[in-house]
């Protein structure tokens, strides 16, 4: 599906988006969480990054099959390393997912309803918001780490 544009590799440079976006969403997050008179500015840009954020990770794990099938054969050192980013990668989707869902459904509740919640509901959900941001966060740095330790051999 997604393998080359204009005979280049597409998985790498769809990264380079998710390695920009998904931090930016993440921070945009954790920003709306802990700043509440930031919430209506920042409710809309968070939506639209945690989203695009996603999306770019979607697309980088569907690109990153087919790349992966350049490296068939690959033993030692060099197959680890492509198993560690693959692996991290994994992780990294499913909790992008959760991120983005949750990003979603708080910034509703909290910025678009004007929700009547109890403060103890409303710091829980922040709460996780944070959680959630902050492990996407840490995840697409070991991930991406893994990948460039996998594609210039460090």
């Amino acid at each position: 599906m997604l393998d080359k544009f204009n005979n280049l590799p597409v998985h790498p440079l769809i990264v380079h988006a998710a390695v920009v976006l998904t931090p930016l969403a993440a921070l945009a997050a954790v920003a709306f969480a802990i700043v509440p008179r930031w919430r209506y500015v920042l409710r809309w840009p968070t939506v639209v990054a945690s989203v695009a954020a996603f999306s770019t990770l979607f697309l980088a794990r569907e690109s990153g099959f087919p790349f992966k099938k350049r490296f068939t054969g690959s033993t030692g050192v060099l197959a680890h390393r492509i198993q560690t980013h693959q692996h991290r990668a994994s992780i990294l989707f499913w909790l992008a997912l959760v991120f983005v869902v949750l990003a979603v459904v708080v910034i509703w509740l909290l910025a678009f309803r004007r929700s009547t919640l109890p403060p103890a509901a409303q710091w829980g959900l922040n709460a996780l918001l944070v959680v959630s941001a902050i492990s996407v966060l840490v995840l697409v740095i070991l991930t991406g780490e893994a990948g460039s330790r996998a594609a210039w051999g460090t």
